[in-house]
């Protein structure tokens, strides 16, 4: 464990470095860029390595060019909207994939399971985004928009599509999982004490999983964080995603620099997570 976190550590570093290298090299600023004057001769305020990454780890990066505020406040208010919408489309690609996989692993409907998948696949979500909001316009009135003042509400239909396009990936990697799980004896042994199939998949087979089931969770939540600019920007959710990309379109390199040492350091967090968790999984059933 302590080796993986020096890994971590290591890698969070070694990134930091590189946005480091990046924005070093980089000539002028971004009103400079958008001005459409020189940006040869324009001089730079430059800062050690040292000092750049203890400003890193607190999101303390100056002042955004455009929106006048400092890019720490700017990524906080835009978090809260992605994040919600993460934990909403996590919550709703698990129920989609636990659904689909029962199906599969206990009754038998393997085709469903492979139709629905393989069809989810071929859709990316800005498509599913525009079909969700096409229909919620023209059959029920509704033009899906974000409300600060009713969050949930608002992102129910972003997180269906967001949630529906995550869930294959859960289903497939959740399924195989159990289907190696199956054919262990204690699952023999359940089902001869004359359990059914409810009770042998949800209270024996996904509990001793769960620890692999997290892991992939992890993943997933850190996953949707990262590939949320589609459904932000289709829906206007004032999110992370959305912000990344008005910043490339300014080339705002600070608010871009900030939003990727976010991922970064919520990916080196998580990472950490499951790692502890799997030490009290393994410590648990020594």
């Amino acid at each position: 464990m302590l080796k993986r976190i020096i890994s971590v550590i290591i890698t969070l570093i070694l990134s930091l470095m590189f946005i480091y290298l990046v924005l070093s090299v980089l000539p002028g600023d971004s009103t400079t860029y958008m001005s459409g004057e020189s940006v040869i001769n324009v001089e730079k305020q430059t800062e050690s390595l040292i000092s750049f990454i203890k400003k890193a780890l607190t999101l303390n990066l100056g002042t955004s060019a455009f929106l006048s505020i400092s890019v720490k406040d700017l990524i906080l208010e835009r978090l809260l909207p992605t994040v919600i919408l993460s934990i909403m489309s996590l919550v709703i690609a698990l129920t989609i994939s636990l659904f689909f996989i029962y199906l599969d692993v206990i009754k038998g409907k393997k085709l469903l399971f492979e139709v629905f998948s393989s069809i989810i696949y071929s859709f990316p979500s800005f498509l599913i985004s525009l079909i969700a909001l096409l229909i919620s316009s023209k059959a029920f009135s509704y033009f899906v928009v974000y409300d600060d003042e009713h969050k949930i509400f608002s992102l129910l239909i972003p997180s269906l599509c967001l949630g529906l396009v995550h869930a294959p990936f859960l289903m497939k990697n959740i399924r195989d999982l159990i289907i190696r799980e199956k054919v262990k004896p204690y699952v023999t042994f359940a089902y001869s004490k004359g359990l059914g199939n409810v009770k042998v998949f949800f209270y024996h087979i996904l509990l001793n999983i769960l620890n692999v089931v997290i892991v992939l969770v992890d993943q997933s939540f850190i996953s949707l964080i990262a590939s949320s600019a589609a459904v932000e920007i289709i829906f206007s959710i004032p999110g992370i995603g959305n912000l990344i990309v008005q910043a490339i379109a300014r080339r705002d390199s600070l608010t871009i620099a900030g939003v990727l040492i976010l991922i970064i350091l919520i990916t080196s967090f998580f990472s950490i997570i499951e790692d502890i968790l799997d030490e009290i999984n393994k410590r648990r059933t020594m």
